[in-house]
């Protein structure tokens, strides 16, 4: 039989972390078992689970960090970060001549921004903005009534409204929109709840790496890739 899931929230900057790293050296390992046109192509995705795993280790966005890792991106560059209370993930590509910003919904929308993103004045302010977001609630989660007034449900997830309509809609205002990649997954999501606080919920993290390995590696038609990993 699988392993019991558990009945309680598990989220912890600790086991992000874990999860992070695992799935990194596990792309590290994976480079082995490839050509050398796979490699190359792999060489971005290393450097993507890289970063994230940097990005998660503190717990939340690192303003500073955030900002280095949008100053050395190369073209074909892709950097990804899950932005916690938004309950958001956000991918950010460079290409020769401009940046694509896709966002998505975490636990059960795309946008572009020309090149812009080289004005370090507007990496350093959407770096503050994605740290910012990733930890404050705002009025993202949903309210129930209890004892005759209306509370803040902690057990509900929260919309990601300010990362995948206010920040697509801003960069939408200075950019222009593209014709991103969309994809379906299977997300299999659960809320496991016995006699705790918080449900247990399937990890969001896991979700953010697996639609940036897919849809960056569709874009190069390297689709082939991303299922022998996601089988092996």
């Amino acid at each position: 039989m699988p392993p019991r899931l558990p009945q309680c929230d598990d989220h912890s900057p600790g086991n992000e972390f874990a999860l992070a790293s695992l799935a990194s050296q596990t792309a590290s390992q994976f480079d082995d078992h490839l050509d050398s046109d796979q490699r190359s192509n792999w060489k971005t995705m290393k450097k993507m689970l890289e970063n994230l795993t940097t990005a998660v280790q503190y717990g939340s966005l690192d303003v500073a960090l955030v900002e280095e890792s949008l100053s050395r991106m190369a073209a074909e560059d892709v950097l990804v970060f899950l932005i916690h209370s938004q309950n958001a993930g956000i991918i950010i590509r460079k290409f020769v001549e401009q940046y694509e910003f896709e966002s998505f919904e975490v636990s059960p929308a795309s946008a572009s921004v020309m090149d812009i993103v080289e004005d370090p004045t507007f990496r350093q302010e959407l770096a503050r903005f994605l740290s910012k977001m990733d930890q404050e609630d705002l009025d993202s989660a949903a309210i129930t009534r209890k004892a005759g007034s209306d509370v803040i449900e902690e057990r509900d997830t929260a919309h990601p409204r300010y990362i995948t309509e206010l920040l697509t809609g801003i960069l939408r205002g200075i950019g222009r929109e593209a014709n991103v990649l969309r994809i379906q997954k299977r997300v299999r999501d659960d809320v496991l709840w016995n006699d705790a606080r918080l449900p247990w919920r399937r990890s969001p993290l896991w979700l953010i790496i697996r639609v940036a390995l897919q849809t960056s590696l569709c874009r190069k038609e390297k689709n082939d890739l991303y299922k022998t990993l996601s089988s092996s």
